[in-house]
């Protein structure tokens, strides 16, 4: 314990090292002598800097007021990406609903390394990159399978000749049958 009422742990034999510390306010520092929360981790490696391996559960995230809570993802200070209850990060949501939240950029969804769905400002995209509508889908090389732009009255289905407008009606032709 030094003369501040920090308790240090080092390592080392030759020259020592600072590895964690225990400050009198009671924060916790590994890899750092100057902890900013309850538990704060800095590796400057490549190594992982927390990593929890459990047969069970994992990790658990517990809010103890009926207020809710989130983590938060940043990249060099700024948030980029936020998940937890939907009442601390979409207004009006309530405390019973969960919600992801993209604070910058756009939110993907992918399978392996492929991208198979994105949500922009624009709409939702599925299996495609680029945004023209509100709701999009692409399939196999074929542009705009499905395709809903809310601001311009139109929903396309299939090809680029079928094209249908608010107020009209479209029906749906399966073999002999219409429906």
């Amino acid at each position: 314990i030094d003369n501040s009422g920090n308790l240090k742990f080092f390592t080392g034999t030759s020259s020592e090292a600072e590895r964690v510390r225990i400050t009198s306010a009671g924060l916790v520092g590994i890899g750092l002598t100057n902890p900013a929360a309850r538990l704060h981790v800095k590796d400057t490696g490549t190594a992982d800097a927390f990593r929890v391996e459990n047969f069970n559960r994992g990790i658990v995230f517990n809010s103890v007021s009926s207020g809710g809570m989130y983590t938060e993802y940043q990249l060099a200070g700024t948030a980029k990406f936020r998940i937890g209850q939907a009442n601390q990060l979409v207004s009006g949501a309530s405390a019973a609903d969960f919600a992801f939240q993209a604070a910058a950029g756009n939110m993907l969804f992918s399978t392996g390394t492929t991208e198979r769905m994105r949500i922009d400002a624009g709409g939702v995209v599925i299996n495609e990159t680029s945004n023209d509508a509100d709701f999009r889908v692409e399939s196999n090389g074929v542009d705009h399978m499905f395709y809903v732009d809310g601001t311009n009255n139109k929903v396309k289905i299939g090809t680029a000749s079928t094209l249908y407008s608010g107020g009209e009606t479209m029906s749906v032709q399966c073999g002999s049958s219409q429906g």
